[in-house]
């Protein structure tokens, strides 16, 4: 390397003495946009020089007209780099593209934007008022979804034109405002306070359920009656510090040990496993240990009801990915629609609506649990796995009160009577 610049300065020296050309004749300007912004510099012809490789491993000063020579800028900002220079044809377009995502909203602030279409309570079917109502607060969040999913296209065909060398100088908070994906949000890692106090039962397939006010994932959608389903964590108490969520012993209760959530469910792959309900008119206790039997072998359903209810479970979410899950679905020949639409929300719904109407087929406590009857908002306490970003509708910003959405209940009772029956 120093026999390069020695070379170079003693050959840029000799040219120089000779009284020949050593820059090229080059009136382009460009704005070097890299240093601080009271920094910025136009390149003229006196910043480059052309040079011609001399040997394997070096470049030498030359003619402007020198056969096989290349433009070199030798700018003094130290800091720069011709690859980040631009010319003012690219400047505009970079403006341009700047503009488009200046206007843009991110998607978290999409999801935020439902608390402007509010209502002021339930979803009533009777009254005119109350329908109006909530229309109006869907077609206006329904509105500005659309309006705002076409400027992000724009914006992002715009980005996608530029040249590797213009996206350069689009700032990164700009362009991260065109992510299309939100991350659910997991409360358990690295939360210590979602710690639970598992009781050994030195027994085989039993299994504890922890924590009833706070489940893995609740659905938003409730059933005509009013019931939502829950998926409930069960923690084998067999496992003690053989487990893979066992992060040590209760202090107060040395028999007894401590278990956490290691990660996100993976059905097979996790230290514990979720479970529907199987009973809609039964209530959870929180600690109450079961025992891992087979529908069959429970004593609790008949043959057939049995064998629906493990068909049901095997083929659905969580035990099936919400992927798998829709590709199964459009095997079976459900419309491709309706599956394009569905969201794990909805599954969680309709699986366990399909399961009680099987578990409750005999009881009057089945009436009303079969089918969608509304929608709330899904609040973010009550769960490990929060997935409501995964949400585009607008129901979300209604606070506390239930919304009806036909399309949701399309899709939902269609993949109850359809498919899981």
């Amino acid at each position: 390397m120093k026999k390069f610049f020695a070379l170079l300065l003693t050959v840029s020296m000799i040219m120089n003495t000779l009284g020949l050309t050593v820059f090229a004749d080059n009136t382009e300007e460009r704005l070097c946009s890299v240093c601080e912004e009271e920094m910025l510099h136009k390149h003229t012809e006196s910043c480059y020089d052309w040079f011609v490789a001399s040997g394997s491993d070096c470049w030498v000063a030359t003619r402007s007209d020198a056969e096989g020579a290349e433009k070199k800028l030798v700018c003094d900002q130290e800091e720069h780099v011709e690859a980040l220079c631009v010319t003012a044809d690219d400047l505009d377009q970079i403006n341009a593209v700047i503009a488009l995502l200046e206007e843009i909203d991110t998607l978290q602030e999409m999801q935020d934007a439902r608390k402007y279409y509010t209502v002021s309570g339930d979803y009533k079917a009777d009254s005119e008022a109350s329908v109006a109502e909530h229309k109006a607060a869907q077609a206006g969040y329904g509105a500005y979804v659309d309006a705002m999913t076409a400027s992000r296209s724009n914006a992002q065909a715009a980005y996608n034109a530029l040249s590797p060398n213009q996206k350069n100088h689009i700032p990164e908070d700009l362009v991260e405002k065109l992510e299309d994906e939100l991350d659910t949000w997991w409360v358990v890692d690295p939360n210590p306070t979602m710690t639970r106090t598992i009781t050994p039962s030195h027994e085989e397939y039993t299994y504890q359920l922890v924590n009833t006010w706070r489940t893995y994932e609740r659905t938003p959608h409730t059933t005509e009656a009013g019931n939502r389903a829950h998926l409930f964590i069960l923690v084998d108490s067999d496992d003690g510090e053989h487990s893979a969520g066992y992060v040590g012993t209760d202090k107060t209760n040395s028999n007894n040990w401590l278990w956490r959530a290691e990660k996100q469910y993976q059905a097979g792959n996790s230290s514990y496993e979720l479970a529907y309900c199987s009973d809609v008119s039964v209530s959870t206790v929180d600690g109450t240990k079961y025992k891992r039997v087979n529908p069959e072998d429970s004593g609790y359903y008949g043959k057939d009801a049995a064998e629906h209810i493990r068909a049901i479970v095997m083929n659905s979410y969580p035990f099936v990915t919400v992927e798998e899950m829709k590709e199964n679905l459009l095997k079976s020949g459900l419309d491709k629609g309706i599956v394009a639409g569905l969201d794990r929300g909805e599954m969680i719904a309709a699986v366990q609506m399909a399961i009680w109407s099987y578990a409750n087929a005999e009881t009057d406590s089945v009436i009303g649990n079969t089918a969608y009857g509304m929608t709330y908002r899904h609040l973010q306490d009550k769960v490990w796995h929060d997935f409501a970003n995964e949400h585009d509708y607008w129901w979300n910003s209604a606070a506390g009160y239930g919304t009806y959405y036909e399309e949701i209940e399309t899709r939902i009772n269609t993949l109850v009577s359809t498919v899981l029956l």
